[in-house]
């Protein structure tokens, strides 16, 4: 199981003895959320290596012509899909793009449940 997680990008797990007691030590899922804006400037293949590596990925299409913004949604979109994760809409142009195993420790959750309320949606 290690070597999937591994090859998937999830961070490895640290080991510490304690007292006799072993204590597992992971990074929580919402910590490693990487924030993109879309636009002239910015590259959606970096956003995508980062949702393939296991990386969950918050991208705003905020200003963007429908058009375009379209285009990258679709784009996204299939990446997901090509690796079974999973894409939330936070608002009418921020989403959430994950893989399933991310939302395991809830912290992806109630990320996605806090800025949703937010929005009064």
């Amino acid at each position: 199981m290690k070597f999937f997680k591994k090859l998937l990008g999830y961070p490895e797990e640290e080991t510490f003895e304690d007292f006799g007691k072993k204590i597992e030590s992971k990074v929580k899922s919402v910590d490693r959320i990487k924030f993109f804006k879309m636009g002239s400037e910015v590259d959606p293949n970096a956003a995508a290596e980062k949702i393939k590596e296991g990386i969950p990925v918050v991208i705003t299409l905020e200003g963007m012509e429908n058009e375009e913004a379209n285009r990258i949604l679709a784009f996204f979109s299939g990446v997901v899909f090509g690796i079974n994760a999973e894409v939330k809409k936070i608002s009418k142009y921020v989403f959430l793009f994950s893989a399933v195993g991310n939302f395991e420790d809830g912290t992806l959750d109630s990320f996605y449940n806090e800025f949703r309320n937010k929005e009064g949606k």
